[in-house]
C-alpha cells in the first residue's frame, strides 16, 4: 500500500464520519426520525416567558396521541448508545495513554465513563415490560410511535443545554399541563426519560469528540508524510496535497493542519498556500476557523459537564414530592378531606386507584378524581353519621368503589 493510499485514502470512512457530523441521516434511517440527526441535542436557550410559549406550542402539537402495544422501544437505542460510548471510551483512553493532547470534553468523558455505563444498565433494569403499552404515544412527527413524555424530556434537555434542575422540570410540566394534562404514569416516567435523552446526548457528543480526534490525527499524519517526503517544500508536496478530497476535511482537521505548520511562511509555503485555497473554497479564513473551533470545543465541554451533573441530579432526587406537586389528580384529591396529610403509601393507593379506573372507562383521570371528591362532598352533607363516606378514598379503594365503577 502506498503512502498516499495510507494517508489520503479515506474517502469512504471519513466522508461517512463528516456527513454524520453535518447531521445527514444515516443509511437506513428515515429522514423524519429523531435519530437521523446525530448532532448534539442543543437548541435555543429560552428565558422564562419564551420557554412557556414554546412548551405551550409543544403541548398543542401533541393533540394527537395513540394507545396500545404499537411503539418504538427505546431499549435498542439504549443498547446502541452503550456500544458507541464504550467505543469512544476505548479510543480516547488509548489516545490518553499515548500522551496525545485531549480536549477537556474528552477528559470529562473518560473520567465519567463508568458512571454513565452504570446508568445505562440501571435504566434498562428500570424499564418495565409494559412501559410502551401503557404510555400514550405520538402518532406523527419525528417522534412518531415514541411516548409523548419522551419528546417532552427531549425538549427540556435541548432548551436547557442539558442543564437540568428540579425547578425547571416543575415549571416545564406545570406549563405543559395548562394545555394538556399528563397521566399519572407519564409524570412518573419523566425522570427516566430525561436520563435516556441525556445518555443519547452523551452518545452524540462522544461521536463528535472521537471524530475530531481522528481528524486531528489524520492532519498530523499528512504533515508527517509531507515532512518525510522532502519537507513541506519538497517536490512531492503538491502531489500529496492534490490527492486530498477537500470536501471531507473538517474544521478540526484544518485547524490542526494549520497548527502543525506554525513557523512556516504563509506567503510562500506550498502547504500553507494549499490550506489558504481550501479555506477560500469553503468560504472562510483561518482566524474565523480557529475561533469557531474554540467556540465548539467550549460548547462541547459545557454540554458534557451539564449532562453528567444532570444525570447525577436525576439519580439523587426524591421524585415523590415533585410528581405529587405537579399532578392534577393529587391536587383534586388534596382539595378535599385529609388527603394531603395522609402517608405517602396511602396517597399512592388513591392515585393508583384513579389511574386504574380511568384505564377502563371513557373518563379521564381528573374526571375520576373529581367524581370521587364530589361523592365524598355529597356524603358529608347527606350522610353526616357515616364519616368514612365523606372521604374520596371510600369510593376509590373501599366499599364505595363498586358504586363509583
Amino acid at each position: 500500500m502506498s503512502i498516499r493510499t495510507q494517508i489520503l485514502g479515506f474517502p469512504t470512512s471519513l466522508v461517512s464520519v463528516f456527513s454524520r457530523l453535518r447531521g445527514a441521516p444515516k443509511e437506513g434511517v428515515h429522514s423524519r426520525s429523531c435519530w437521523a440527526d446525530e448532532n448534539p441535542i442543543r437548541a435555543d436557550l429560552f428565558g422564562l416567558e419564551l420557554m412557556r410559549t414554546h412548551v405551550h406550542s409543544l403541548a398543542v402539537s401533541h393533540a394527537r396521541i395513540g394507545f396500545g402495544t404499537r411503539g418504538r422501544p427505546l431499549i435498542a437505542r439504549l443498547n446502541d448508545n452503550a456500544r458507541v460510548l464504550q467505543g469512544a471510551n476505548i479510543v480516547l483512553s488509548h489516545a490518553s495513554e499515548q500522551g496525545k493532547q485531549l480536549t477537556p470534553a474528552a477528559e470529562w468523558l473518560i473520567d465519567n465513563y463508568y458512571l454513565m455505563d452504570m446508568q445505562i444498565q440501571t435504566i434498562k433494569v428500570e424499564l418495565p415490560v409494559g412501559y410502551y403499552r401503557d404510555l400514550p404515544k405520538l402518532v406523527d412527527g419525528v417522534f412518531a410511535d415514541l411516548p409523548r413524555v419522551f419528546e417532552i424530556a427531549w425538549a427540556l434537555v435541548a432548551h436547557t443545554d442539558s442543564h437540568i434542575s428540579t425547578e425547571t422540570i416543575r415549571e416545564f410540566l406545570e406549563t405543559y399541563q395548562q394545555t394538556q394534562p399528563l397521566l399519572i404514569r407519564e409524570l412518573w416516567a419523566v425522570p427516566i426519560n430525561i436520563r435516556i435523552v441525556l445518555i443519547e446526548n452523551l452518545r452524540r457528543i462522544s461521536q463528535k469528540i472521537s471524530a475530531d480526534l481522528k481528524a486531528r490525527e489524520r492532519a498530523d499524519t499528512l504533515v508527517d508524510a509531507l515532512t518525510e517526503n522532502g519537507g513541506v517544500n519538497g517536490p512531492q508536496t503538491m502531489q500529496l496535497l492534490a490527492g486530498v478530497e477537500i470536501h471531507t476535511l473538517s474544521r478540526a482537521f484544518l485547524v490542526q493542519f494549520a497548527h502543525r505548520l506554525r513557523g512556516h511562511d504563509p506567503q510562500k509555503d506550498p502547504a500553507f498556500l494549499w490550506l489558504d485555497g481550501v479555506l477560500q473554497e469553503k468560504g472562510t479564513d483561518l482566524e474565523t476557523l480557529v475561533h469557531e473551533e474554540m467556540q465548539e470545543q467550549g460548547a462541547l465541554n459545557a454540554t458534557i459537564r451539564n449532562v453528567i451533573n444532570s444525570i447525577r441530579l436525576m439519580t439523587t432526587t426524591d421524585w415523590n414530592d415533585l410528581v405529587e406537586d405537579v399532578s392534577f389528580v393529587s391536587r383534586i384529591l388534596a382539595a378535599h378531606g385529609e388527603f394531603a396529610g395522609m402517608d405517602l403509601t396511602t396517597r399512592h393507593l388513591y392515585c393508583r386507584a384513579v389511574e386504574k379506573l380511568a384505564k377502563g372507562s371513557r373518563f379521564s383521570e381528573c374526571d375520576i378524581a373529581s367524581l370521587a371528591v364530589s361523592k365524598a362532598q355529597n356524603a358529608r352533607v347527606e350522610q353526616p353519621a357515616e364519616p368514612r363516606r365523606a372521604d374520596p378514598g371510600y369510593y376509590l379503594i373501599a366499599e364505595g368503589r363498586p358504586a363509583l365503577e
